[in-house]
């Protein structure tokens, strides 16, 4: 009964134009860079900047730094990460279409 009504809801979605009707198969995006490598850049560069910003933020609870450099750190990673994660976006979407 259940898999009746998702099949019901794809077909309609289908033939409305906002989902591919064959299974995903539709074209594809790839990087102006190579996007794997991109990807694993963006996320060593973000998880590299987590963590630092997650030992400066203990390090100013238990006082050993100013609370300043938490506020700094975070207001960092937030910079980092929208850099990284516009500069992965922007790569895919300049990238050319592929069909499968």
């Amino acid at each position: 009964m259940q898999v009746e009504k998702i099949h019901d809801v794809r077909t309609h979605l289908a033939e409305a134009g906002h989902m591919s009707s064959n299974n995903g198969k539709g074209p594809k995006r790839i990087g102006v860079l190579n996007f794997k490598a991109t990807r694993l850049l963006a996320f060593i560069v973000i998880s590299t900047a987590v963590l630092v910003c997650a030992a400066i933020c203990v390090a100013a609870v238990w006082e050993y730094v100013a609370t300043d450099f938490a506020w700094r750190a975070l207001a960092s990673l937030g910079i980092i990460s929208a850099a990284t994660a516009v500069f992965v976006s922007l790569n895919e979407g300049f990238g050319p279409l592929i069909r499968e």
